[in-house]
């Protein structure tokens, strides 16, 4: 289960840390990874990587540093850029994308 993110909560992650001083500010770490997918014969052409026959769907996750997740979006074909997807995921207000 996802829940939507909280920028208040008491949670220390790195408060004492030395990374801390280095990185003010920063509520977590953000990345895009391809997890396989089951797509309908009909839909597959833009899930397909790098030619092969496999089908991936592009997943943009951020974590913050406890290493939980705090935001998720899923179902973005594999094909598409890790820019573009963040860049999607701002402008859409329905995607309530955590702006702390």
């Amino acid at each position: 289960m996802i829940t939507h993110p909280s920028f208040n909560d008491n949670s220390n992650g790195i408060a004492n840390h030395r990374l801390r001083q280095i990185f003010k500010g920063v509520v977590g770490a953000i990345d895009g990874t391809l997890i396989h997918a089951c797509i309908p014969l009909d839909k597959q052409v833009p899930y397909r990587a790098c030619g092969r026959g496999e089908c991936f769907q592009n997943v943009m996750a951020i974590c913050d540093f406890d290493m939980v997740f705090k935001y998720v979006v899923v179902g973005w074909e594999g094909t598409t850029h890790d820019s573009r997807i963040l860049t999607e995921t701002i402008r859409d207000p329905n995607h309530n994308f955590p702006m702390p």
